[in-house]
């Protein structure tokens, strides 16, 4: 809270939601249009809102932080006005993981197994802001496999960069965390996506250590594809594909931005062809 007021505020603190459209929301869809035999158009609106509201709050979210441990090399203990879209990178791979270690149904106010609230609090502390092996996904981590791309910390991030560093993290994370054995990263060449190699990725031997390793198993994968979508402004000519991107199941969503202002995209609003209204986890601006 501390950081987002002392760079300021650039989000409405209350949204208000047409009940003409309906929201897409990582795949899933909320139509305030829809009724019911057994409620009134009143209560089946605001069963509708309920249900969004609880979905929407069960994305993990993660912000600019002050106070954490100093990032190796550094006097840095906040990553407050340049951290953001390494932030927005964290939130849209937790999402990867919540929608394959629990599923997308998964609600953090739901009833829960003892299971899936183990799952939920391992995946958060893959994002603890310390540098160890037991947090692959930290910003200090991050930052550190930054410094191989000629990134120095302190500096912004592109997203483009932020997927490479997600590769890497995934890939440095097999040796010592089992569970992301189970997945692997790819990231998109020019906007192409070469099925070959996605499934060359997917049947990787996994290796336990330097000496041993296990029969080729499938993987589940995250897919990353850096684009532009626009210049300075959001291009209304790939409205309709990024619609229909938010109504897939599998879809974690997209981080965005310009320096020292990243968004984490998650949804979208149908309203026509030619407008794109963007539902965001928090805005993260200076």
């Amino acid at each position: 809270m501390w950081n987002n007021m002392k760079y300021g505020w650039s989000m409405h603190l209350r949204t208000v939601f047409s009940h003409s459209y309906p929201i897409w929301l990582l795949g899933q869809v909320y139509d305030f249009r829809l009724t019911s035999a057994d409620h009134s158009v009143e209560e089946a609106r605001q069963h509708c809102l309920r249900r969004f509201q609880h979905d929407f709050i069960s994305r993990i979210w993660f912000t600019y932080r002050k106070d954490f441990r100093s990032i190796s090399g550094t006097a840095l203990t906040s990553d407050s006005g340049w951290g953001c879209m390494l932030r927005s990178g964290q939130m849209m791979i937790a999402q990867a993981f919540i929608t394959h270690f629990l599923y997308r149904y998964w609600r953090v106010d739901g009833r829960h197994t003892r299971d899936e609230l183990i799952y939920h609090r391992e995946i958060i502390r893959w994002f603890g802001d310390f540098h160890s092996n037991l947090c692959p996904f930290s910003l200090h981590n991050l930052l550190v496999m930054g410094t191989g791309l000629g990134k120095s910390p302190g500096e912004w991030y592109g997203p483009s960069t932020v997927a490479h560093l997600l590769r890497s993290a995934m890939i440095q994370s097999q040796f010592t965390n089992p569970l992301l054995d189970q997945l692997c990263v790819y990231v998109a060449q020019d906007c192409t996506i070469y099925k070959d190699d996605v499934e060359q990725l997917c049947q990787r031997t996994r290796r336990r250590s330097s000496e041993i390793t296990t029969p080729p198993q499938w993987r589940a994968v995250i897919i990353l594809v850096p684009i532009r979508l626009g210049g300075s402004t959001f291009n209304p000519i790939y409205a309709d594909c990024i619609r229909t991107f938010f109504g897939t199941e599998w879809c974690i969503g997209i981080i965005g931005g310009r320096p020292k202002h990243s968004l984490y995209s998650s949804g979208t609003r149908t309203i026509n062809s030619s407008t794109w209204t963007r539902i965001t986890r928090k805005q993260l601006s200076m």
